[in-house]
């Protein structure tokens, strides 16, 4: 599953949200389900990506995923605008990389090679700074016709994009991911990986923010930052911290108990509602196939 990521300017914002569903319960009676203690999360060091046992059943839920359903969705929007006589150029950058990605940082930093060479920084993939160039040069008219372009798709278009119900909403696998993060963080084993982490900052002389959704330290704020308010690259003090982060993240285990809780309690509500949710991924592999077969006519 895609985590906290920079969210990516005009309609592709949507990609970035994945885990801002909504808090339902994907079973009929509160309370925890017995967990799976051999499921595991993986942590795929040549993507940056965390992988859970959702992600089979997730609309999107890699990097590959993400990178097929904006390609289409650029093209569209580049014959839109164009037709418009307006400039976009969105879909003509050349096709991003799985390893062209920042790590997920849902448990803060853990891959010590990019730490050492961005640092703090999570630069986005270069088709979104286009998209913002193009948008403040284009001004407001550009925005208005952007807006009817993402509105009125093209009839071989329609219906292929996720909605902001399918990433964002209730579905079943996002109440299933809400659910088990939900359980895992309540567990003792939940803070104690936490604790670890904060004592090995604490050696290096740093300040871990200790509140449950911070994943970072107190001496990040005086880095440099854009007008985003993302860490600028190649600052000595960024890497040192984002170096001592990620460091302590491996030795210490943090992230990998922390994923693997998560997906003990999926795999365990996932076993409860395996009939759903194999419906779901035909209907993910068919709509991939939709996207892949508009690219190919269209790219």
């Amino acid at each position: 599953m895609i985590g906290s990521q920079r969210m990516l300017p005009g309609v592709v914002v949507t990609l970035g949200s994945i885990l801002l569903f909504a808090a339902c319960s994907s079973q009929d009676a509160p309370g925890p389900v017995a967990p799976v203690p051999t499921a595991r999360a993986v942590f795929d060091e040549r993507t940056g990506e965390i992988r859970f046992p959702i992600d089979d059943y997730s609309l999107v839920s890699t990097w590959a995923d993400r990178d097929i359903f904006a390609t289409a969705l650029n093209i569209d929007l580049g014959r839109c605008m164009r037709a418009k006589g307006f400039v976009f150029r969105a879909d003509q950058v050349p096709k991003t990389n799985t390893e062209d990605h920042t790590a997920d940082r849902r448990y803060g930093l853990w891959d010590v090679e990019e730490a050492k060479r961005l640092g703090l920084s999570a630069p986005n993939p270069p088709f979104s700074q286009v998209f913002k160039d193009d948008h403040a040069a284009g001004g407001a008219k550009w925005e208005a016709a952007i807006e009817d372009c993402q509105a009125n798709p093209s009839p071989d278009f329609a219906g292929v994009y996720p909605t902001n119900e399918e990433l964002a909403g209730a579905t079943l696998p996002n109440r299933i991911a809400n659910d088990a993060s939900s359980w895992a963080r309540e567990q003792p084993e939940w803070n104690a990986a936490r604790e670890a982490w904060w004592a090995c900052l604490r050696k290096d002389g740093l300040t871990p923010e200790t509140s449950s959704q911070s994943w970072s330290v107190s001496e990040s704020i005086a880095i440099p930052r854009d007008e985003d308010g993302v860490a600028l690259p190649d600052n000595p003090q960024s890497i040192r911290i984002a170096y001592s982060q990620a460091r302590c993240n491996v030795e210490t285990g943090m992230a990998q108990t922390l994923g693997n809780l998560e997906a003990s309690y999926q795999a365990a509500l996932i076993a409860k509602n395996q009939a759903a949710l194999n419906i779901l991924k035909t209907e993910k592999i068919e709509r991939l196939k939709r996207a892949r077969d508009f690219i190919a006519k269209n790219g």
